[in-house]
């Protein structure tokens, strides 16, 4: 609030909004830490101090966009020469291979990258369209071939059992070996029929139990024959599924086969018209008739011839498949040459121009900023004079570093020698003080009619005479701008007003007490000592004893002024007493001192 106006501001991770947004008070804030960044950082850090003074937002913006177009420029130009200089490289290399046809890499590559390789292709093409019913073929021969072999070792197993079991020669043997399929028949029917009482052959009375056991030990005598009979089934039955086998794996090949050969006749590629085959001689299997031992041999000797036709044309796609890749290489390069090409000298025209606009805009920014500083330089010193006069310091130099983006610089004097760092030489108030000269200037260069200046317990460590001139400044300071808010913990300064030992016209001292979390800020109303004493002789009944103290104190402290203000010869540590309306004077310390040693600070 200002006057009869109300403004509200928000804080975002945007920033601050403020609403409305015109003519609203503009809030010049210096703290400690300020002041510290500005005198003891670097010149990075001591330049991000000032920011808010001296930079100009979008300017600066813009001029950040720029940089990054820059460099963004640069690196597109850079890569288009890292790929202009490969594909010429890889050109050579391709160039020399061919043993340098030409007068250059780059014509002889521009001649081949504008042949026409279609048919090539299309060569390639076919060929690897063919590989899958080579391999068709190939793969169902293969098949056959195992099971042919897996059913003559079947059949060649069932051979020998049968031979192991006709080894007893004798029809006896051969009725042994009925009598022994009969005994076991006889006994697995037995022992599902536990309850028969009658043969079911002779039915005569029998014991099934005892019938069992009696058939099992004549089985058991007949053991050997029993194996014999036992391999010769099971290699039969082997021999059967192997016959099943052979026979499925000989119509695969003869049906693959005959696909395989109407491929192969309807080619137009070279390779297979070289090998001149012989149709006539297959005409069964490319007339597709039922499966017999004359087309499975036609297959065969169709396969015979095709495998051979089928290296050269590996070979040939192998040969013309790399001719592709070449091709397709020295017409990369050969493109990315000429976009490389136009795409570089794009770059590089553009470049400059950015560089040098980049250049024109920072020298610009720079030289505004520098004007800024050139122009605070007097007011500066100027302040920094009032504070510190006579002491063989000041003259100070702000500028920007030349060959960095934000870096603040800065130098002063120090008895007589120029252009030195103040944070050398100067001591810690006259630093502060020096970074409260730089701000008020600023604030004042920049100052609107709204402008408040507040300065953040900036001064806690200065001797009285410092302190006095800095008020007076203040105080003759405050009536360039719409207000000036001073915090502070320093006491002494609290007590000058306190005193009246200081200006206070136009001024509002706010004295803050303890705060807590209930309760917040304690705000108690100021009172100078004279204040507090008519506060006290105004009651109706007052303590006099309190009164007369405080108007001693009150006196004392307006008469040690007036012993400065007009440097009275009295020694330091005098004390003035007031009785029956009489001053006496009674020296504590140095009785018999030289007055002339009595100085401001006394």
């Amino acid at each position: 609030m200002a006057g009869s106006k109300t403004w509200l501001a928000t804080l975002s991770k945007d920033g601050v909004t403020v609403i409305p947004s015109t003519d609203c008070p503009d809030a010049r804030v210096l703290r400690r830490k300020t002041i510290l960044n500005l005198i003891e950082a670097q010149p990075r850090q001591r330049f991000e101090a000032l920011r808010a003074f001296i930079t100009v937002p979008n300017v600066e913006k813009s001029e950040n966009a720029l940089r990054e177009t820059v460099k963004a420029t640069e690196d597109s130009f850079n890569e288009a020469v890292r790929s202009l200089t490969h594909a010429e490289d890889e050109l050579e290399k391709l160039w020399t291979t061919e043993s340098k046809p030409g007068t250059s890499a780059i014509d002889w590559a521009t001649t081949e990258a504008q042949k026409d390789l279609s048919e090539l292709r299309g060569n390639v093409d076919k060929v690897a369209r063919l590989e899958p019913a080579f391999h068709s073929v190939e793969t169902a021969l293969n098949a056959l071939t195992r099971a042919l072999a897996e059913r003559k070792t079947a059949a060649e197993s069932l051979a020998a059992a049968q031979t192991k079991q006709n080894v007893a020669g004798s029809s006896q043997m051969q009725q042994n070996a009925q009598l022994l399929g009969l005994l076991q028949d006889a006994q697995s029917y037995v022992t599902q029929n536990r309850t028969l009482s009658r043969c079911p052959i002779c039915e005569q009375g029998i014991d099934s139990s005892e019938l069992v056991k009696r058939v099992g030990e004549r089985i058991a005598a007949m053991r050997e024959l029993a194996e014999l009979v036992s391999a010769t089934g099971t290699a039969r039955r082997q021999l059967d599924t192997k016959v099943s086998v052979s026979d499925h794996a000989r119509t695969e090949f003869y049906q693959r086969a005959t696909i395989f050969a109407g491929v192969l006749k309807s080619s137009l590629l070279n390779d297979i018209k070289a090998f001149a085959l012989e149709w006539i001689n297959f005409c069964e299997l490319l007339s597709e008739v039922t499966l017999s031992e004359t087309v499975e041999q036609e297959a065969r000797r169709l396969w015979s011839v095709a495998s051979q036709c089928r290296q050269s044309l590996q070979a040939r796609r192998e040969i013309d498949q790399k001719s592709l890749n070449q091709h397709n290489a020295i017409k990369g390069h050969v493109d990315t040459l000429k976009k490389r090409k136009v795409q570089a000298g794009s770059d590089e025209t553009l470049l400059k121009k950015l560089k040098a606009a980049l250049n024109l805009v920072s020298q610009q920014r720079k030289s505004y900023v520098d004007g800024i500083l050139r122009s605070i330089a007097i007011e500066v010193e100027r302040l920094y004079t009032r504070l510190h006069p006579g002491e063989g310091i000041g003259k100070i130099r702000l500028f920007l570093k030349p060959s960095a983006i934000g870096s603040l610089e800065f130098d002063a004097q120090f008895q007589n020698v120029s252009d030195l760092p103040p944070q050398a030489y100067y001591s810690e108030s006259h630093l502060i003080t020096l970074g409260i000269c730089v701000f008020l200037a600023l604030a004042k260069y920049f100052k609107t009619a709204n402008t408040i200046v507040v300065l953040d317990d900036v001064l806690t460590s200065v001797d009285a005479a410092h302190l006095a001139r800095f008020m007076a400044l203040l105080h003759d300071e405050a009536s360039h701008f719409s207000q000036v808010i001073v915090t502070t913990h320093y006491r002494p300064w609290r007590d000058r007003y306190r005193w009246a030992k200081g200006p206070t016209a136009n001024t509002q001292v706010i004295e803050l007490g303890p705060w807590t979390l209930q309760n917040g800020l304690q705000a108690g109303q100021f009172f100078t000592a004279v204040q507090e004493l008519h506060v006290i002789v105004g009651q109706a009944q007052f303590d006099r004893q309190v009164a007369a103290s405080k108007a001693g104190i009150v006196l004392e402290s307006l008469l040690d002024f007036i012993t400065l203000k007009y440097r009275c010869a009295i020694p330091s540590g005098s004390y003035w007493q007031c009785r029956c309306g009489e001053l006496e004077l009674y020296p504590l310390i140095y009785p018999g001192a030289d007055p002339s040693t009595v100085d401001d600070e006394t």
